[in-house]
């Protein structure tokens, strides 16, 4: 019993950080969205921001990489632990876990104030909602794989019966 609540309490610590992170990074695009040219256009980056978000994201992909693999390393140990500590040690490594994901989850969100900063609320909300318009299409692409597959010509539904499946076309003989 001890150990199914372990672990309930291990998967629930897994989980949040990467919870509690997703709530102020889903509004932003993943990483080099400055590199795109039609996305540096759109909000009119000058070469000095691109090159400020560069080397910003250069430094806090230097530090996400370090935390993640402390974060690993911790976990481990919390695994290790786990088959043979007492639970005053399985929760102080636990805990200590904790406290290397939460620094990880700090950096990616540090990273983002830093982009606001250096592009300005006005192109921050711009650049949300182009990510919120992003996610939305790329959703709607992965339904219409789901449901009609990746043949080109099941792709798109039948205009005449909405939700209907296009029929591949046969060849008469």
């Amino acid at each position: 019993m001890k150990k199914i609540i372990i672990v309930a309490i291990l998967t629930a610590g897994l989980l949040l950080p990467s919870l509690a992170f997703c709530t102020g990074a889903r509004s932003m695009p993943r990483d080099g969205w400055w590199r795109r040219p039609s996305v540096a256009q759109a909000i009119k980056l000058t070469d000095e921001e691109k090159a400020k978000l560069e080397a910003a994201y250069i430094q806090s992909q230097r530090t996400r990489l370090d935390l993640k693999a402390a974060a690993e390393k911790e976990q481990f140990e919390l695994e290790v632990l786990l088959e043979s500590a007492s639970d005053k040690e399985v929760m102080a490594q636990y805990a200590k876990m904790n406290e290397t994901r939460d620094k990880l989850g700090e950096e990616m969100f540090r990273f983002i104030l830093e982009t606001r900063q250096i592009i300005g609320k006005e192109r921050f909300k711009q650049i949300k909602d182009m990510a919120k318009q992003w996610r939305k299409d790329a959703r709607t692409r992965s339904y219409r794989n789901q449901q009609w597959g990746s043949d080109p010509q099941l792709s798109q539904p039948n205009p005449a019966k909405p939700g209907a499946q296009q029929a591949a076309p046969s060849s008469a003989q």
